[in-house]
């Protein structure tokens, strides 16, 4: 499991310095982050079983590109075995892993570009 949270907080961090530049230049930028995380909220298994998106095999591969939405389904998988085999997800894993190191290195790169004029918008 110590992978996936690895995953979920280059993630977290990437998208985090990301919208901590957009928002301090752009003061309307915390009002469309409320409103992607409410709706980010639909599109992770949390709430409901991903069974249901699983019927669908072309909803499912769009599905499970969201990192986020990996990394839940993976621990729920490795923590009740019942709930299926999470072998079968690690492809999804690997990509999950990818994009949340793709997204932190942007998030670091638009963070450190941007750094030195943090002071002026202050």
């Amino acid at each position: 499991i110590i992978p996936l949270l690895l995953i979920q907080l280059l993630f977290t961090m990437g998208l985090g310095m990301l919208t901590a530049c957009a928002n301090l230049f752009y003061r309307d930028v915390r009002y469309l982050v409320q409103l992607a995380l409410g709706l980010w909220i639909y599109l992770v298994p949390n709430i409901y079983m991903i069974d249901r998106v699983e019927a669908h095999p072309v909803l499912y591969k769009i599905y499970m590109l969201n990192p986020i939405a990996v990394v839940i389904e993976t621990a729920r998988r490795l923590t009740f075995p019942q709930m299926g085999n999470a072998a079968e997800l690690l492809p999804y894993v690997a990509l999950s892993a990818v994009t949340a190191t793709i997204t932190f290195i942007m998030g670091y790169i638009v963070f450190k570009r941007n750094e030195p004029r943090f002071a002026e918008f202050v």
